[in-house]
């Protein structure tokens, strides 16, 4: 009997089943996967003595907590748990990705760059001491940073954000995690920068394998430009990494190794990704992961503005309510006008938090804005303005912002492009529009 229309369309919308046996093979995999390269990388290491340690004179006053054993144990149901919670075959493949990169990057780095825990440990009885001994059965004391723990834990964790949002048990989540991140160093198992490195690891796990990825390919437009700019991040990448190799370990070498690792991904974002890859999210703030892992980046770009602010004007008026300027000149232009206006941002490398009106339309920085883009900010001025003054912001309110305002007044104020250039070069002499934009512009006046 053939399938009527009404029929197969059920069948397309039925709810797809929790994917138990998925879960079962991914976490068998995972299971062989960590103790075959876990304990061969742990063994190996322990030929290398001596094998140097990293910590800080202070911890030595860390407490000894042997009771905190028992929340440095449960990561492993957490871990077990997780699996089996993921509802979709999607959303277990994106924690069992997460969980993969986050056992490859601890277990490469236990591998290439080893540390050794310093401290001897109190002899422990009771159940806290079975605990204690069960561990040091197969756990050696060089694998340190990246900890491996705060790396799953930072992983799981936000899974179970998921899990639990809109519940009760979200808090209850959070407080144990708080818990088994403090455990990692009162069972004396890692110091403080395995901790930090594995926060970094962590969030770099949740931004190399996002809820909702965007696409990552080599863009077409403007290629050369992109590759310019690309090729600076990234040497400027390397020539961070090269004395981070000679220096490790120390502190310094950390600090190096974390704004190379950050300008490595912007290179790669200006490449082939979009500014979506930034992190910046529909309320203004920039995502917990994207910050953890790209925050030099980030106070990079608020060093950048500080410095070109200082000879220029923070904001402009173009045209009665409608405001050209830098994102750092919301706060003045509140005073001035004693009012909360409306915000249009086309910043993706800077956070904001703004109470009124407010539309995020992130664009990289340096690149030529897309006529359909300046079609979608043009009309996220004009739906703006019209509740009251609105303020269209970058980074410096030079560029990419000026751009979206010349947008507004060729489609809704009937300006041609060069008289809307005029305009606003007259309002604020430092607008600046390359010949890329100036084409896109052009493009969008002509359809």
């Amino acid at each position: 009997m053939t399938n009527s229309p009404q029929n197969t369309q059920s069948h397309l919308t039925e709810p797809e089943s929790h994917p138990w046996g998925w879960a079962l093979l991914a976490g068998a995999l995972l299971g062989v996967i960590f103790f075959a390269t876990y304990n061969n990388v742990n063994q190996y290491t322990a030929t290398l003595e001596p094998v140097p340690s990293f910590y800080f004179a202070w911890e030595h006053r860390i407490p000894f907590w042997p009771w905190t054993i028992v929340p440095y144990w449960t990561i492993d149901l957490f871990y077990g748990l997780a699996l089996f919670l993921a509802a979709t075959r999607a959303s277990l493949l994106r924690l069992v990705k997460r969980l993969l990169l986050a056992q490859v990057l601890c277990i490469s780095a236990f591998l290439f760059f080893p540390l050794k825990f310093a401290f001897q440990r109190e002899a422990t009885d009771g159940m806290f001491g079975s605990l204690f001994t069960a561990l040091a059965q197969f756990d050696l004391p060089y694998n340190q940073a990246p900890s491996l723990h705060i790396v799953l834990l930072l992983v799981l964790w936000r899974q179970y954000r998921l899990y639990t949002r809109g519940s009760r048990w979200r808090y209850g989540v959070d407080g144990w995690c708080w818990l088994i991140a403090l455990s990692v160093l009162t069972t004396w198992q890692h110091h403080v920068i395995d901790l930090l490195s594995g926060l970094w690891a962590g969030a770099f796990c949740l931004l190399a394998v996002p809820e909702q990825p965007g696409i990552w390919r080599l863009r077409p437009e403007p290629i050369i430009r992109r590759r310019q700019l690309a090729r600076y991040y990234a040497l400027g990448a390397t020539a961070l990494a090269l004395p981070a190799w000679q220096l490790w370990p120390s502190v310094t070498a950390s600090l190096l190794c974390w704004v190379a690792c950050a300008l490595g991904y912007v290179a790669a974002v200006y490449l082939g990704g979009s500014a979506a890859h930034l992190g910046k999210q529909a309320d203004g703030r920039i995502a917990f992961s994207h910050y953890a892992f790209l925050a030099p980046y980030y106070w990079g770009a608020r060093i950048n503005v500080w410095y070109h602010l200082r000879t220029r004007p923070q904001v402009s008026q173009i045209v009665p309510g409608v405001y050209l300027g830098a994102l750092c000149a919301l706060p003045q232009l509140i005073l001035r006008l004693e009012a909360n206006p409306g915000l249009v941002d086309l910043t993706a490398e800077l956070p904001v938090i703004h109470t009124g009106t407010y539309r995020a339309l992130p664009t990289l920085d340096l690149l030529p804005i897309a006529s359909a883009q300046l079609r979608t900010a043009a009309q996220a001025i004009d739906q703006t303005q019209q509740l009251g003054p609105v303020l269209v912001a970058c980074a410096l309110g030079v560029s990419r912002s000026a751009a979206a305002i010349a947008a507004w007044l060729v489609c809704y104020r009937n300006y041609s492009v060069e008289a809307a250039l005029e305009l606003l070069t007259q309002q604020r002499s430092c607008v600046i529009i390359s010949s890329a934009q100036r084409e896109q512009l052009l493009a969008l006046a002509d359809v």
